[in-house]
This record gives structure tokens, C-alpha cells and sequence, in this order.
């Protein structure tokens, strides 16, 4: 049984901190509301989270923006710092401009690497990003009640891979300065003409 929701991010503007959050707080109402226990849901920042152990009974909400296609170097390295211990992920990315790029598949690859288990993932534009988030959560929490229903393990259903295209990028800017990054994200918005809807991934 899921007791536990913790939302993980890596916000300096603070907007992918409210949006992790958000979708933390509302998977912990949703699952409570059909559990006999309590559901306790937390948040932290990800350089923060020494001492916040996981296991099979936590659902970890992991969100980031993507710098220029890619994981920012500070999430990237905190996340590979994280013991998972079987514990479900959801990962969140947001971003500016046309396509998250490879952030939200990076994000994945080495959560799965630290022993998460993905069961969904999103990506969500900057202006539309809270809306489509809230309807994502909502189809979130009923894959989550299908997976965690049983506290036998044998009856628990097991998630299919999630199936995100994407490679491991060769970081540049984005590594070595934030500032740069970031100036970097705002030329290619104001370059980019077309702009992708957000993608779920369940």
C-alpha cells in the first residue's frame, strides 16, 4: 500500500516547485480517499533531501525545467545522489519553448538507474502547464491505485516500461552556468515559432 506522496524538485524560479507540489498533494488526497490509512505527503528540494528515505510504499513526484532540451546540471546530479528503493516515480519537466527535448527522457533513464520505478511522466508548457498537470495527476492516481491496490505482493500489478523517445544529450552551456542557460532558453523561445502541447506518458 502507497503511505507516503513526497514531492522532489529542482525550482529556482520557483514555478516547477508549486506545479511538483500540486500534483504531490493532490495524488496523496486521491489515494487516501480510497485507502483505510493515511496518505502523508512531503516536499523538499532535491540538493535537500539527505536523510528522506524511500521505499516500496512512496510515491516520488520528480519535477525539473528543462535548459534548453536538457535536465539543468544541479537536478541531474542530485538525482543521481538518490537511493529510490523500489519506490514509484513520476516525472515532471517543464519548459518554454517548442519540446521539453531529452530532459524528460534523461530524467527517467537515471531515476531507473537509482532504483525508482517510472509509472508516468510529464511534460508541460510554461503557460498552460498547471491545468494540463492537474489532468494529468488525476489520470496518475487511478494508474496508481491499479498498481498499489494489494499490500500482497504477489497481487500487485507490475507497470509496463513507459515509452519515451529520446537520447542521452552531450551537455553544453546548460552544465557549467545557469545564468547562461537561461539566457540560452529565452533566444531559443524567441526563435521558436510553434509550440508543443504537453505529452503524458502513463
Amino acid at each position: 500500500m502507497i503511505k507516503r506522496v513526497v514531492g522532489v524538485h529542482f525550482s529556482p524560479m520557483g514555478k516547477v516547485a508549486a506545479i511538483t507540489d500540486k500534483v504531490a498533494e493532490e495524488l496523496a488526497a486521491g489515494l487516501a480517499a480510497e485507502s483505510a490509512i493515511e496518505v502523508r505527503c512531503e516536499s523538499c528540494e532535491i540538493n535537500n533531501i539527505a536523510g528522506c528515505g524511500f521505499d516500496e510504499e512512496t510515491v516520488v513526484v520528480v519535477g525539473m525545467p528543462s535548459c534548453i532540451g536538457k535536465l539543468p546540471l544541479p537536478g541531474l546530479s542530485a538525482i543521481r545522489e538518490i537511493r529510490g528503493n523500489g519506490a514509484m516515480m513520476i516525472g515532471l519537466v517543464t519548459f518554454g519553448t517548442r519540446s521539453c527535448g531529452n530532459a524528460l527522457y534523461e530524467m527517467l533513464h537515471y531515476a531507473e538507474e537509482q532504483g525508482f520505478v517510472p509509472v508516468g511522466a510529464g511534460s508541460f508548457s510554461i503557460k498552460e502547464g498547471r491545468e494540463e498537470a492537474m489532468k494529468f495527476c488525476e489520470a496518475a492516481c487511478g494508474k496508481l491505485k491499479r498498481l498499489a491496490g494489494s499490500s500482497i505482493d504477489g497481487l500487485r500489478i507490475t507497470p509496463a516500461p513507459l515509452d519515451i523517445s529520446g537520447k542521452l544529450p552531450v551537455h553544453t552551456v546548460s552544465r557549467f552556468s545557469p545564468k547562461l542557460a537561461e539566457a540560452a532558453e529565452r533566444l531559443r523561445e524567441k526563435i521558436s515559432f510553434g509550440r508543443e502541447r504537453s505529452e503524458w506518458y502513463l
